[in-house]
């Protein structure tokens, strides 16, 4: 150790140097040579810089095209830095247009051809790690799969419970209240079934009407929050003519579609829109390119559903074939569930409702959709709707699909059969989901009778019941009894738009005539039709009803 060679030839025989060269270790530096440059990569702008030179990229990298590093670049010279930069837009993989942009650079700024080329080549290898990177981290995203929240054995337990219980619809009415869903206890129950079915067999569709800040849009949004997977939900402001047409073939699968207006459906969507309703898919003739040869061929692509949906809406009427596919209900407008909001709004603002209650609501919600399966069912009854019914044929379907999902959701409570002996697959329906299914969607059944739908339904009702009072005051008959816009507009508090869109609609189905002009040419109108929704009612109820007492008899 530390000895000299020729001092170790002096002492030792010629042999020690082979017996040295035979067991000699090779000795790698661990230390990593320093790099002569810096590469400073950023989305917008990339700066190389090194002993000779400062090269920005300008603009973001194309990743898509790989076959190609199309760059916009701005040399400077840091040993003349007075020089005006070398400004071009080229392809770092043309060989002769790289060589020749060289030469320019070296020209105009009086450097070596040399430096300029290794700097382009590092800098060229740089971009090329960078986009690779950027590839992978993008695939990698994309082929990320969202994680669902997985119930603790706690979690699973209790909600066993509550699916098992005799009273769960009472239950689950009263967690769907506790979210911050105000009043609306059979409508909050009867959208919540509905779009539970996204993850059934059979979909449903309903449609809430409501004038501007009636609350329809809060109600979809709490019962979409109840649903389990969230990634299964979809929520829409606008949706753009072809955008259902462009989704993958199975993004749209067993999905829950959430429009917050239906006025932000473009027209040539509305028709998307309808066939996913009914169809469950959507197929579309395209021109495809073969990336090979460059052929264009005509061909077809799919878009599978089935989905769920709900949609707010403030229009009167629909499109027909939009409206026919879709269970409509009203929001309540009265003065009554308006004190009741207001009051639960007091409520949230001294803190005795908190934010906190309503999402573990939602959270014990949640779970319990967690819980249930999508399974056959089996339907022995036979419900006739009255024959003064719209749509009598669609709406019967689905009325049928709705107590299916009636079913589904007592799955826990109701008998199941199987053609094999290892895995139950069929549920028994029993009377008390026809019940249930019945009690849920009269007020949809209604109002397909009705003439008049949810929202002009609950204006002319207020508006008889004030010209009833009216005629009482002044001691005139309720034919003879008149009133004018303003009036009315006063009474009910409402603009004058939405005030001119009621008459309109109540004239031209002669609900209400125009009697005469007086003074400024002031239009009165008197009610012309005094019909009775209330008897109506009664009588689809007692039809429905007598058939399910009809059905208990029987068994």
């Amino acid at each position: 150790d530390g000895e000299d060679i020729n001092s170790l030839l002096d002492s030792h025989t010629s042999e020690i140097v082979t017996q040295f060269f035979e067991k000699r270790i090779q000795v790698i530096s661990t230390k990593q040579p320093q790099k002569d440059y810096t590469l400073n990569i950023e989305t917008h702008k990339t700066i190389y810089q090194d002993e000779h030179l400062n090269i920005q990229v300008l603009g973001k990298l194309d990743t898509k095209n790989l076959g190609a590093l199309r760059v916009t670049l701005v040399v400077k010279s840091k040993h003349n830095p007075n020089q005006i930069p070398v400004r071009n837009t080229l392809d770092l993989y043309h060989g002769d247009r790289i060589e020749k942009f060289v030469r320019t650079c070296a020209e105009k700024l009086e450097t070596g051809t040399s430096f300029i080329r290794k700097a382009l080549n590092t800098l060229t290898e740089g971009l090329e790690n960078h986009r690779l990177q950027q590839v992978e981290i993008a695939q990698e995203q994309q082929d990320e799969k969202p994680t669902l929240r997985e119930l603790t054995n706690q979690e699973k337990q209790a909600a066993l419970l509550l699916l098992k219980d005799k009273n769960l619809t009472k239950i689950l009415t009263q967690k769907l209240q506790n979210t911050g869903i105000v009043g609306e206890e059979k409508k909050a129950l009867f959208l919540f079934t509905i779009l539970l079915s996204h993850q059934m067999h059979h979909t449903l569709h309903a449609m809430v009407q409501g004038t501007s800040g009636s609350g329809k849009s809060h109600l979809i949004k709490k019962v979409a929050d109840c649903m389990f997977n969230q990634q299964k939900i979809k929520r829409f402001t606008r949706v753009s003519e072809k955008s259902f047409y462009n989704y993958g073939s199975y993004d749209l699968q067993h999905c829950g579609i959430i429009l917050e207006d239906y006025d932000g459906l473009a027209e040539e969507a509305q028709l998307a829109w309808r066939e996913l309703q009914s169809n469950g898919q959507l197929s579309s003739s395209v021109s495809l390119k073969n990336e090979m040869t460059g052929e264009i061929k005509s061909g077809e692509k799919w878009v599978y559903g089935p989905i769920a949906s709900l949609v707010a809406t403030t229009k009167f009427r629909l499109y027909e074939d939009n409206q026919s596919r879709v269970f409509t209900i009203a929001i309540d407008e009265s003065e009554a569930q308006t004190e009741k909001v207001l009051e639960y709004m007091a409520s949230k603002a001294s803190k005795g409702i908190t934010e906190q209650q309503e999402q573990q609501a939602i959270r014990e919600i949640q779970n319990l959709v967690s819980l249930l399966k999508p399974y056959a069912v089996q339907n022995n009854y036979r419900l006739h709707l009255p024959k003064t019914t719209q749509q009598r044929r669609r709406l019967t379907q689905m009325l049928h699909d709705f107590i299916e999902q009636i079913t589904l959701l007592h799955q826990y409570n109701r008998q199941r059969i199987s053609a094999d002996t290892q895995e139950p697959q069929t549920l028994i329906t029993e009377l008390e989901d026809l019940e249930l299914a019945v009690d849920l969607m009269f007020e949809s059944i209604v109002l397909k009778t009705d003439e008049l739908d949810g929202i002009l339904r609950q204006f002319y009702e207020n508006l008889k019941e004030y010209i009833t009072k009216k005629a009482k005051k002044i001691g005139k008959s309720l034919s003879e009894t008149d009133f004018i816009q303003r009036e009315i507009r006063q009474e009910f508090r409402i603009s004058k738009t939405q005030l001119f869109r009621y008459f309109t609609e109540l004239q031209e189905l002669e609900y209400i005539t125009k009697t005469h002009t007086g003074s400024r040419n002031t239009f009165s109108y008197k009610i012309g039709y005094w019909d009775n929704i209330e008897k109506l009612r009664t009588e689809i109820r007692d039809y429905l009803y007598k058939q399910i007492q009809a059905f208990k008899k029987n068994t």
